[in-house]
């Protein structure tokens, strides 16, 4: 049973909302490069499924039925106990992997608008510097 992992995933409100979201999310970051407005549509879906739903882990209580007997544990040499703490372990690292892809994901868009507000002040920089350039220029030309 140790070298077999149990992949017993996280079952909370916010957990079983982002599985159906994620791709969404990945399409709104990557095609917000075109549009920027996705990306503020991505940050609301995180807000969304991330902070507005229970975020405690959980899972569905389980059937006598669903259980490994102590034969099967032992066959494997896994006690009871150590099969419950690798469960309660995996449900929590499925939670935490969720919410780290989703940050993950979010940062990006962070990324993206933070560049795209650089690009418009310099742009912005450049134009307003550059028009008195170009009066001086003209002066210059009309006095000669």
């Amino acid at each position: 049973m140790k070298e077999e992992s149990i992949h017993i995933r996280c079952e909370c409100s916010s957990c079983n909302i982002s599985k159906n979201y994620i791709g969404i999310l990945k399409s709104f970051v990557q095609f917000g490069i075109v549009l920027p407005p996705l990306w503020l549509a991505a940050i609301y879906l995180y807000i969304h499924c991330q902070w507005l739903h229970s975020h405690e882990e959980y899972i569905e209580p389980w059937d006598k039925e669903d259980l490994p007997t102590d034969l099967e544990l032992n066959k494997h040499g896994v006690s009871q106990e150590e099969y419950f703490a690798q469960c309660a372990h995996d449900v929590v690292n499925s939670h935490d992997n969720t919410r780290k892809i989703w940050r993950q994901w979010i940062l990006h868009c962070f990324l993206g608008i933070s560049i795209y507000v650089l690009l418009a002040i310099m742009i912005w920089l450049i134009t307003v510097k550059s028009t008195p350039l170009k009066k001086l220029k003209k002066k210059a030309c009309i006095s000669l």
